[in-house]
């Protein structure tokens, strides 16, 4: 028998328990999840690619490095007041197809560089 120094408590048990139910039963949760999952996926690359370009092609810095950083959290800083109103006034499933096209449009923006 092993020992283990560390076991979850039992409600974080039945809550991943839970999480995982509704990943398993719900399909219109799954395919949300997923796409989700997809979209930060492409994110992560996204930032790899502007760090690879920053280290290629300019001075490998810092502060350029943090100003990326800072950036890309700008529309978060700046559209959440704005966000949270939208969602509430229009279908929330057309707002996050749209947000969706919106970046998409943006990232292929990135081609043109």
């Amino acid at each position: 028998m092993s020992y283990c120094p560390y076991s979850p408590p039992d409600d974080t048990i039945a809550a991943v328990n839970s999480y995982l139910s509704l990943l398993k039963l719900n399909r219109n949760y799954r395919a949300l999840f997923a796409a989700r999952a997809i979209s930060l996926f492409g994110d992560w690359v996204n930032l790899i690619a502007i760090f690879t370009v920053l280290k290629e092609y300019i001075a490998p810095s810092a502060l350029l490095y943090s100003a990326v950083l800072v950036i890309k959290m700008l529309p978060h800083f700046l559209l959440a007041p704005v966000a949270g109103v939208i969602a509430d006034r229009f279908e929330r499933t057309k707002v996050m197809i749209f947000a969706d096209l919106v970046r998409f449009v943006v990232v292929l923006g990135f081609l043109l560089i």
